[in-house]
């Protein structure tokens, strides 16, 4: 598959993208903004064609690639109505996870993490230099609850920038 997220990365078009540990029916679509062997960055699109953050995702973890099907021919008439724009990370890690990190540092914002053995978290990354990242947490309401620490090579996903950490973000205020 990474063949494929470099072709889509390259020509910049949008791709509906299905995830092995998810339903069938659910999927993510977005223009690829980086990839490689481990993991990729989506610019996603929300279902009703608004700007919805990026979400970094395992590439194993990609069960099947889609273009051209209806819901992203819809998409494009609504994206131009609600003046979809594309945003640069302006971050360069060694790779797509440190890229990510970087980012969400650099930008002091709340993302959510999510490994294979919990839930997951959500936060402020506040250290992210050795193999541990460590998380200022908030929660549903945007308050602080203390500390996190997941291991990088145990996350599988991360959002940020998605309409439900912009909530967190105005509530933390």
């Amino acid at each position: 598959m990474i063949n494929i997220l470099k072709k889509i990365k390259k020509e910049k078009t949008l791709c509906e993208i299905y995830s092995a540990n998810g339903n069938a029916d659910t999927f993510t679509v977005g223009y690829v903004y980086d990839c490689d062997d481990d993991y990729y960055i989506l610019e996603c699109v929300s279902p009703d064609g608004r700007w919805d953050g990026f979400q970094c995702r395992l590439t194993e973890d990609i069960s099947m690639i889609r273009q051209e099907t209806p819901c992203i021919d819809a998409l494009k008439k609504l994206m131009p109505f609600y003046n979809f724009y594309h945003k640069d990370m302006d971050c360069d890690g060694k790779n797509v996870l440190e890229t990510i990190l970087q980012y969400i540092i650099k930008n002091k914002k709340i993302c959510r993490i999510e490994t294979y053995q919990d839930s997951g978290m959500s936060g402020t990354i506040t250290d992210a230099s050795g193999s541990v990242v460590t998380v200022s947490l908030v929660n549903g309401g945007g308050k602080g609850v203390g500390m996190g620490y997941v291991l990088k090579d145990d996350i599988d996903f991360i959002s940020v920038e998605a309409e439900s950490e912009i909530r967190l973000e105005i509530l933390s205020k």
